[in-house]
């Protein structure tokens, strides 16, 4: 009964923010017409937009730590407040979020911790309250040139310029603006997982000498 109740949540949730136009188009995970194929269409539209105009381009892959396990859930009660979301169901979900903990059992012994941060893995709406969150990322405004688009938890950043260094300048404006949302989301980038891709074709960029930046 508790699945089936909070997958008509998600659902009643899911029409209000369309309704009224509050998931972002640039996000392609957990969305109903939305994939991986939609994911790498608009990315590619956006590489061949660069390309026709004689630019330069280079794609920066950003990942999420923790995702899922880190959602700050006052993030997620503050969309819901922006949406209008009906006092009976703004008090079920932040009843659904009060009081969670985590129990390790080992043995004959148990032991209890808070857990004040995250959506329950496994939940079907544990990825909406996810896009919730990382739709905030898009208000972010970033320099001219720039490009973002998501899929579930992982983002990409197109930069564009008419040199190597414009195409450092801007990716580097471009990060600190999402490190500064992140924090203001208590999220943080595995900046092991970064990846920096410089597009090459016809010697627009070199591998040997790619763009960089902190």
């Amino acid at each position: 009964m508790s699945k089936v109740l909070e997958k008509l949540v998600t659902q009643r949730l899911t029409f209000l923010f369309e309704s009224q136009g509050l998931l972002h188009g640039h996000q392609h995970g957990f969305r109903a017409g939305r994939s991986c194929e939609t994911a790498n269409h608009s990315l590619w539209l956006e590489v061949q937009s660069a390309m026709r105009k004689g630019g330069k381009v280079a794609i920066i892959s950003l990942d999420v730590a923790g995702a899922f396990d880190t959602v700050w859930r006052q993030s997620v009660l503050q969309r819901l407040t922006v949406a209008q979301c009906p006092q009976n169901l703004f008090q079920l979900i932040s009843d659904y979020f009060a009081n969670r903990t985590v129990c390790y059992c080992f043995d004959s012994h148990t032991w209890s911790f808070p857990a004040d941060r995250g959506v329950p893995q496994g939940s079907c709406s544990g990825p909406f309250y996810w896009n919730l969150v990382l739709d905030t990322v898009f208000q972010v405004e970033m320099p001219s040139g720039c490009y973002l688009q998501a899929f579930a938890d992982d983002l990409i950043l197109v930069v564009r310029g008419c040199s190597k260094g414009e195409i450092e300048t801007n990716a580097q404006l471009a990060l600190d603006q999402l490190i500064a949302w992140a924090a203001r989301h208590k999220l943080v980038f595995n900046f092991t997982k970064t990846t920096l891709l410089p597009v090459t074709f016809g010697g627009r960029l070199s591998l040997a000498d790619p763009p960089g930046f902190l």
